[in-house]
C-alpha cells in the first residue's frame, strides 16, 4: 500500500570546528581500529575537520577505512545525477554534527516499516545504493546500533540522538536515508509504501524491486 505524505523537512546548521593542518598524518590513522576508544574518537575527529579544511568529503564505511573525494569531484563521479534525474540533497541531524549528501529523484519512495525498531524509532526511509551518499562531516559523532542479525547498522548521532541515514538489513549494499532529515528545496513529492518488517524474510520474498535499489546505476 502506498500514500502521498506532505514534505516537511528540518534545517540544520553547519558547526565550525579547529582543523588540524598535517592532512598526510591524518590519513595513516585510519588504521583506527587497532586505537583504544579515545584515540579511535580523537583520530575520527581529526580526519573530519582536516576534510572539511582542504574541502574534501568522506565516504562513510562503518568503522572501517575513509575514503576521501573531493568535494569538486562529487558530482563527477555520481553521473546518474543528470541522467536519471536525480537531484543532489543535502541533509543531517538535529544539532548539525553530522551532515551527508546524496544523489537521488526528487520523487522519493520512502518505506513505513512495522518491525520492532522501526515502529520505535519511527523509522521511515528510502534507499540509495552507496556510491550514491557522501558523509560530508560528522563520523566522530556517530554510534551505530546492532541487534538480531546485526546486519542492520543503526547509526544515530552521539550529541542529538537523531538518525539521519543508517544502513538497513534489506540493502546491506546501500544507505536507507530519512527524509525528514533533509534540507528544503530538493524533495519535490513523497510517497510512503508500507513494508511489513514483522514477517520480514516473506515481505522480501514478496517484493520485486526493493533489492535493486542499493545497485549502482548502470552507465
Amino acid at each position: 500500500m502506498s500514500r502521498i505524505v506532505p514534505r516537511t523537512a528540518p534545517h540544520c546548521p553547519e558547526l565550525s570546528h579547529t582543523v588540524p593542518q598535517n592532512l598526510d598524518w591524518i590519513r595513516e590513522q585510519q588504521a583506527i581500529e587497532h586505537l583504544d576508544e579515545f584515540a579511535h574518537t580523537l583520530a575520527l575527529i581529526l580526519i573530519s575537520a582536516a576534510a572539511r579544511e582542504q574541502q574534501l568529503s568522506f565516504h562513510f564505511s562503518g568503522n572501517q577505512a575513509v575514503h576521501f573525494v573531493t568535494m569538486a569531484d562529487t558530482e563527477e563521479k555520481n553521473p546518474r545525477s543528470a541522467s536519471a534525474g536525480h537531484v543532489l540533497h543535502t541533509g543531517g541531524c538535529h544539532c548539525g554534527a553530522v551532515r551527508f549528501q546524496v544523489f537521488a529523484s526528487p520523487d522519493l519512495l520512502v518505506f513505513d516499516c512495522n518491525c520492532s525498531i522501526c515502529t520505535m524509532k519511527q523509522n521511515r526511509h528510502f534507499i540509495v545504493p552507496k556510491n550514491q551518499f557522501t558523509l560530508v562531516q560528522g563520523l566522530e559523532n556517530l554510534t551505530t546500533y546492532t541487534f538480531n542479525t546485526h546486519t542492520a547498522k543503526h547509526t544515530f548521532c552521539r550529541t542529538c540522538g537523531v538518525q539521519s541515514f543508517y544502513t538497513p538489513r534489506s540493502n546491506p549494499d546501500g544507505y536507507g536515508v530519512a527524509p525528514h532529515c533533509l534540507d528544503q528545496g530538493t524533495v519535490r513529492s513523497i510517497t510512503v509504501e508500507d513494508f511489513c518488517g514483522q514477517q520480514w524474510e516473506e515481505s522480501m520474498q514478496k517484493h520485486h524491486s526493493i533489492r535493486s535499489m542499493s545497485k549502482p546505476a548502470s552507465k
